[in-house]
């Protein structure tokens, strides 16, 4: 799920996102719809400086509410396979450290 209401966006409109959560909130949901209790970790906690920093200084300048993917100003090359590296070396982690902000809110659980 995404996470953090805070970090609200254009990727969010481009995305079809609803809404962003928090581990309170997801819960919430959860006990709404009558399911078993998840498991909460968030996710992306190394890149969470880089893409809040951006999303909130895109809001400040007017330009939060863009209809246009993160993705649309980057470029491939050397920068963006650091950075893919860097999000895929949390794959090793979610589930074994807690991590406490990201900017996704992975949730597993069982069909009771």
């Amino acid at each position: 799920m995404p996470a953090l209401p805070s970090l609200w966006g254009g990727q969010d409109v481009v995305s079809s996102h609803r809404r962003r959560y928090t581990k309170q909130t997801l819960r919430r949901t959860f006990q709404r719809a009558n399911l078993t209790q998840p498991t909460l970790s968030y996710f992306n906690i190394l890149l969470f400086p880089l893409i809040a920093a951006t999303r909130w200084s895109r809001r400040i300048i007017g330009l939060g509410q863009r209809s246009r993917s993160d993705f649309d100003d980057s470029r491939p090359g050397f920068s963006n396979e650091i950075l893919a590296s860097i999000f895929a070396s949390e794959r090793h982690w979610i589930g074994r450290v807690p991590m406490p902000i990201g900017v996704s809110l992975p949730a597993t659980g069982r069909v009771s």
